[in-house]
C-alpha cells in the first residue's frame, strides 16, 4: 500500500456550476477502504499569490511569495496562503486509490489503461453516454462505480500545476485532456460538464464529444 501526498475551486467555476445545475458530491457511501464520503474540500495545490502592482497606469498582476493576510499588498483570503486539508491518497494496489480527505474511492488509471503505472493499454475517448455506461459496468475491486460529478472531479485538480494538473504519483498516466463528469448542463440537455487536466479548467460541451474517463465510487 502506497501513501501519496500532493500539494478551492475557482469562484468562476462555482458560480457557473451553480447557475448550470451542477451537483455536489454525495455525503454518504462506502469505499473498498471502508471510507465514507466526507463532503470536505481538499486543498487546491495553489501556492502562488497574485498582487495588484500598477506600472505606468497599467494593471500588472504579479505572482510572488504569499504574504500573511492583513500585510501590505495582501488582501485577505488568497488561496495560495492557506494550506488546509492537503490531499492524501492511498494506493490500494488493486487499481483503486482512496482519497482520505473526501472519502471517495477513485479508479487509479484512466478508463482503458491498467497496470501499476497505468502504462498498459491506452486511455479511452468516449461520448458522454458511453462514459457513464463504462463506469456503471466497471468491475474493479468490486462494483458500484459511476461517472464523477463536476464537483467531485475538480477535487482531483492540482491548481499549482499548469501542465498535467493532477497528482501524477497517485494517478499516473493521466492525460492532460478533458475528462467527462456526470453533471449535465441545467438548461441545454445536449451539454455536460467536463474537467480538463491540462490546466485544471472546467467547462461544458456537447455530449457527443469524445473525452477521457475516470470513475469514482462512494
Amino acid at each position: 500500500m502506497k501513501v501519496v501526498n500532493s500539494t478551492f475551486l475557482s469562484l468562476f467555476f462555482l458560480l457557473n456550476l451553480s447557475a448550470c445545475g451542477g451537483g455536489g458530491g454525495s455525503a454518504t457511501g462506502g469505499t473498498s477502504g471502508g471510507s465514507t464520503a466526507t463532503g470536505i474540500v481538499p486543498d487546491s495545490g495553489q501556492t502562488q499569490c497574485y498582487y495588484d502592482y500598477t506600472i505606468d497606469g497599467f494593471y500588472n498582476p504579479t505572482s510572488s511569495v504569499c504574504l500573511a493576510p492583513g500585510s501590505a499588498w495582501s488582501p485577505d483570503g488568497q488561496d495560495g496562503f492557506f494550506n488546509n486539508n492537503t490531499p492524501l491518497y492511498i494506493d490500494n494496489d488493486d487499481g483503486t486509490v482512496d482519497d482520505t480527505i473526501t472519502g471517495l474511492l477513485w479508479q487509479k488509471c484512466s478508463q482503458g489503461e491498467s497496470g501499476t503505472d497505468c502504462a498498459t493499454g491506452s486511455a479511452s475517448s468516449l461520448v458522454w453516454d458511453d462514459a457513464a455506461s463504462a463506469c456503471t459496468n466497471l468491475n474493479l475491486a468490486g462494483t458500484g462505480w459511476r461517472l464523477p460529478t463536476a464537483h467531485e472531479l475538480t477535487q482531483l485538480v492540482d491548481y499549482g500545476s499548469s501542465s498535467t494538473s493532477i497528482n501524477t504519483s497517485a494517478f499516473p498516466g493521466t492525460n492532460p485532456a478533458p475528462y467527462w463528469t456526470s453533471t449535465p448542463h441545467a438548461t441545454v440537455s445536449a451539454w455536460a460538464w467536463y474537467v480538463s487536466f491540462s490546466q485544471g479548467t472546467t467547462w461544458v460541451h456537447n455530449k457527443t464529444e469524445t473525452y477521457k474517463v475516470r470513475c469514482v465510487r462512494g
